[in-house]
């Protein structure tokens, strides 16, 4: 099924690439299938409870859609705890720690499926050295957008929107009901408020966008996105992507991961 959604996608690549420099509106996807599960790490639920939507990317274009539901308090709890971290494994740990993430997920899985996916796209060295000659992570200090390639992608931010490029738009739509219509999406491309995104441990030098207003997007992401209504942090994005491009972004990874929350909130 991966090469034959990867057809897909390399027909895209070259546009793909101008949408990185050029386009501010952005696709999310939709799931194929939908279960709703309590915490699978037991963590009680006391007083109100808060539920978390969680989208499982996968290689082939399609999602899966599950619900996970903690407490107020454990909510809470988990929103001061993400943004004081400011190192990868951490996160993906925490988030684990409150079953947004399976605990039977490895890191290294997640990267494996990125790295095929990357092969079926015929994603080269020598087409990203030819990519990385024009637009090249160089220098210090903010720059107008910022590319990477077979990196690992995480953040949050306060509010985002997601316009579809793919089935999602129709299937959206039509998943109302108990019959989950699948869907299949080319990109994942976000407009966030109040973010921290950081790329990093990729092909071309590690950046980061914590803006007021950004966008993101990503070629065959493959990894999980989590979203709740609850007050807070209400999307959290963590895995690994064939390309990336993020709009404004300071070079390096961040220092201080909780002073820039305090900033941008």
């Amino acid at each position: 099924m991966i090469k034959n959604s990867a057809r897909f996608y390399k027909i895209l690549v070259i546009g793909v690439i101008l949408l990185f420099i050029g386009v501010t509106i952005t696709p999310s996807i939709n799931a194929i299938t939908d279960k709703t599960s309590t915490n699978p790490n037991n963590i009680p639920l006391i007083g109100k409870t808060v539920e978390f939507t969680v989208f499982r990317y996968k290689a082939d274009g399609s999602v899966d859609k599950t619900k996970v539901r903690l407490s107020k308090e454990k909510a809470l709890e988990f929103n001061e705890r993400y943004k004081s971290i400011d190192d990868s494994e951490k996160s993906f740990l925490l988030l684990k720690e409150y079953g947004l993430i399976p605990e039977e997920v490895k890191r290294e899985q997640l990267q494996q499926e990125m790295l095929d996916l990357a092969d079926e796209l015929d994603i080269t060295d020598e087409k990203i050295n030819s990519i990385y000659e024009r637009f090249a992570n160089n220098g210090d200090g903010l720059r107008l957008f910022g590319i990477n390639f077979l990196n690992e992608v995480n953040g949050a931010s306060i509010a985002s929107l997601n316009l579809p490029l793919g089935l999602s738009l129709i299937t959206g739509i039509l998943n109302w009901g108990d019959i989950i219509i699948p869907s299949f999406d080319l990109l994942y491309i976000a407009i966030y408020a109040l973010g921290l995104y950081c790329f990093y441990n990729g092909v071309l030098p590690d950046f980061y966008s914590a803006m007021n207003l950004g966008s993101i997007c990503l070629l065959g992401f493959i990894g999980y996105v989590m979203s709740t209504p609850f007050l807070g942090i209400l999307s959290v994005l963590w895995g690994y992507t064939v390309a990336s491009y993020a709009s404004f972004v300071l070079m390096g990874l961040p220092s201080g991961v909780d002073r820039i929350w305090k900033i941008i909130c």
